[in-house]
């Protein structure tokens, strides 16, 4: 009896500091995902705001890409048209503040004219703050991002150059002179949620004139460049901006409630250590051991089965027959549970193999094995899924008790968290970071089998209008019906995504030619042109479409799409409802 006593004291000692140190262990556990937590926190929010920001920008300098073609087509094209024709473009869903042609650097156009006067007449030459940047322009043939700088008229503004060459009758390349479109700082930060008072973070950007890490600071506190920071980049047509943040409460901070949850830490320490040492002393008396164990997993949570070497089933708990709706009635032995629980013959042997091996392993093995994972046909007919295990050693007992933990809940949160992850909650169709995987495999498989896959950029015509007219939950049905439509008009080895709000992105491969991706595109244009009826009204609804050829435009990913998102917008120019194929030397007359 001593010796018995000795031992179940030195157990107590040992389980006591084996929780002391699982205590600790929890403590920094808390702390150290508390601080992880900030961090994630505080980089998420700073990707929304470099996601809002970067679109926003890129809204602004899309919206002003075409104004370069109004003088490719005259060059000498009056102010009264000039501003008639730059005039839609500012509706009030832009933060341009103006947009100025200069014709030899020298400014000639402009509109807005109210408040911009003084830019009027501006030679760019003879202002070096912003001629190095105008300059550049025309030196790379490329749309330069320049700014933030302090504007002639007045304000901040940041200043996207378009610089235009034009062929003279000879067909000889000549500078034509500089389209800018002005962005106005303010406006930007403020629509990108930059100057939210609510934000968590403080936000630093430096980088200006796209000079990425090697730019000024132009918005927020230069010194959070000097202490610990995170950082992300916004990729400008030209350079880059460096943006940075940190949490306004600092890296290292203590959860507001570390003491309560270090007292419950405590007290669970303090239950599990009397659980430990009442079911010790009760195998090493080996007295009532089913009956303290019965009434310990009697109103447990967790789904209990008592049964034994005779294949009899002896106890359910109350949560095993709340989640299978079984009661011991029903399932007198194994044999029975198994024909209800698995009534499919294959599946009822795959589950007999694996239990015959878990408990193989059990016998063996000093640890329990990890638990089985099963289906469960519960008596309702609905299919939970379960983690079984033993929770004792049956050798010490004539009953021994099965653990069914139902993970049923768990399982369909973390498909729905992969599915929301791949694909657009609205439409159900990949979104872009699936786009991208299906993307890969669609160049592997165009390089293998030596044909084409055609990249489509697809917006559509007018969809605004749809839901400024009947409702943005119209417009949402509208959207779903398109993909619909465009799913069953392509084949199951195609992908089709949506990318944006009515913008979709198709793949199509194994093409022969240029003329079948032609006859492809036009087969599901023709579709989307038929009318709709969403919730009684009738709906006319177009798109256009920009596609470009892997491998003739050998690319990567993210300039394939932009080269289609291109060629889209010159079907746009077109008169809209058909489509264009990318063509790098039109690329470059619309980038002028």
């Amino acid at each position: 009896m001593l010796s018995i006593k000795f031992k179940f004291y030195v157990l107590l000692c040992i389980t006591t500091l084996a929780l002391i140190t699982l205590s600790i262990y929890v403590d920094n556990q808390i702390i150290e995902k508390y601080n992880a937590d900030i961090k994630s926190n505080a980089q998420n929010e700073l990707n929304a705001l470099e996601n809002q920001l970067s679109s926003h920008l890129y809204n602004n300098i899309h919206v002003a890409k075409g104004v370069p073609a109004l003088f490719s087509l005259n060059p000498n094209l009056s102010i009264e048209d000039y501003q008639r024709a730059v005039k839609h473009l500012f509706d009030g869903n832009n933060q341009l503040r103006n947009i100025a042609a200069a014709p030899d650097l020298v400014i000639k156009y402009m509109y807005p004219v109210s408040g911009n006067e003084a830019a009027i007449g501006l030679d760019f030459r003879t202002v070096p703050e912003q001629f190095d940047a105008v300059d550049r322009a025309r030196k790379l043939n490329s749309v330069i991002v320049a700014g933030p700088l302090e504007l002639k008229q007045g304000g901040t503004g940041i200043i996207t150059r378009f610089p235009l060459f034009l062929s003279n009758s000879n067909q000889e390349k000549y500078f034509w002179g500089i389209v800018a479109a002005v962005i106005d700082a303010k406006q930007l930060y403020q629509v990108s949620g930059l100057l939210n008072p609510d934000l968590t973070i403080d936000v630093a950007i430096r980088g200006k004139d796209g000079l990425g890490s090697e730019g000024e600071v132009f918005f927020g506190d230069k010194t959070l460049f000097n202490q610990s920071h995170i950082s992300t980049s916004i990729n400008l047509p030209i350079g880059s901006w460096e943006m940075i943040a940190r949490p306004k409460t600092g890296w290292n901070a203590l959860p507001d409630n570390i003491w309560q949850t270090r007292l419950y830490t405590l007290m669970i320490a303090l239950i599990i250590l009397l659980l430990i040492a009442s079911y010790s002393r009760a195998i090493m008396t080996k007295y009532q051991a089913n009956d303290k164990f019965r009434k310990l997993i009697e109103h447990s949570p967790i789904a209990y089965m008592l049964t034994n070497n005779k294949r009899e089933i002896t106890y359910v708990n109350k949560a095993f027959t709340n989640t299978f709706g079984y009661s011991l009635s029903d399932i007198a032995n194994r044999d029975l549970w198994s024909e209800k629980a698995f009534p499919q013959q294959d599946y009822r042997n795959q589950v007999r193999n694996e239990w015959h091996n878990y408990l193989v392993k059990f016998r063996r093995s000093q640890e329990h094995p990890d638990p089985i994972e099963i289906n469960i046909t519960a008596k309702n007919g609905t299919k939970r899924i379960v983690l079984v295990s033993l929770a004792a050693d049956y050798h010490v007992q004539s009953d021994y008790p099965v653990v069914l933990y139902d993970i049923t809940e768990s399982k369909q949160h973390q498909q729905a968290l992969e599915l929301m992850a791949h694909y657009d909650v609205l439409t159900g169709l990949p979104n872009r970071i699936l786009l991208r995987d299906r993307y890969k495999q669609a160049v592997a498989h165009s390089n293998r089998m030596q044909t084409l896959l055609a990249v489509c950029f697809l917006d559509l015509d007018d969809f605004k209008p749809v839901n400024d007219s009947y409702g943005h939950d119209i417009g949402d049905q509208l959207l779903i019906t398109i993909a619909n439509s465009l799913k069953n008009h392509i084949r199951d080895e195609d992908t089709i995504a949506r990318i944006g709000g009515d913008e979709f992105v198709l793949l199509l491969g194994d093409l022969s030619s240029i003329s079948e991706c032609e006859q492809s595109i036009t087969r599901i244009q023709n579709a989307l042109t038929q009318p709709l009826t969403i919730n009684n009204h009738k709906i006319k609804i177009n798109a256009s479409c920009g596609v470009t050829l892997y491998p003739n435009d050998n690319a990567d990913f993210d300039t394939l799409l932009r080269h289609a998102d291109q060629a889209m917008y010159q079907a746009k120019l077109a008169g809209k409802n058909c489509y264009q194929l990318f063509n790098a030397v039109q690329d470059k007359a619309v980038i002028a």
